[in-house]
């Protein structure tokens, strides 16, 4: 009996202790799983705000994916259009080229046609300034029945135009107003004591009458 009531107060002292140990260990848990849930609910919003901004690249990297595509479907576009702007000008081009070269084949037979003729006529003239250098050279033209300076513009043989560097110069033979060079010849004509200027066409008929009629 004494022992047991030794013991009872004993048992009285340690039982709360232990509930309080007891507790105190609850409550540590309790802290640190409140811990291990923060954390995870921190490391939770760090991942929620990662894929936030994960999706918000995906979301501008898809944007920027229809923008382009976008751009290459205008581009395909203005190259289809392109491509029948110039089916339709090479149609153009090929009727143009067909009727051109239509022209240019009727233009070519025509002048095949006519170059007979513009021979003949050739020859023709050939055959006229001759004889009107003959005539001329017959009358003994001279310098009293000379062209006026005034009146001619170019030369009589090559068509030059005179100016300041391209001078008038007379043939002593028939009196008709040449370049330079194409009175460059000069010979010794009958009333003249030296070598004057002649143009060709009068150099070859002096030079021909000196082989006929000998020196």
């Amino acid at each position: 009996m004494i022992t047991r009531l030794q013991d009872f107060p004993r048992s009285v002292y340690y039982k709360p202790r232990i509930r309080i140990e007891q507790t105190n260990q609850q409550i540590h848990g309790l802290v640190s799983t409140n811990e291990s849930l923060n954390r995870a609910l921190a490391k939770s919003d760090n991942d929620k705000t990662s894929l936030e901004t994960d999706l918000n690249v995906e979301k501008e990297f898809q944007q920027r994916l229809q923008k382009a595509l976008q751009n290459e479907k205008d581009k395909v576009l203005t190259l289809q259009i392109d491509i029948h702007e110039l089916n339709s000008m090479k149609q153009e081009y090929d009727a143009y080229k067909k009727e051109m070269t239509k022209k240019q084949n009727d233009f070519e037979k025509k002048f095949n046609d006519q170059d007979e003729t513009i021979e003949e006529l050739a020859l023709k003239l050939e055959v006229y300034i001759k004889r009107e250098h003959e005539s001329r050279e017959k009358d003994g033209i001279r310098a009293s029945g000379w062209m006026k300076d005034e009146d001619v513009k170019e030369c009589c043989q090559c068509k030059k135009e005179f100016g300041a560097l391209r001078r008038k110069h007379h043939c002593r033979q028939c009196g008709l107003i040449f370049c330079e060079a194409c009175v460059s010849t000069k010979l010794t004509l009958s009333g003249t004591n030296k070598p004057v200027r002649v143009c060709d066409a009068c150099c070859k008929n002096v030079l021909a009458q000196c082989a006929v009629n000998g020196p």
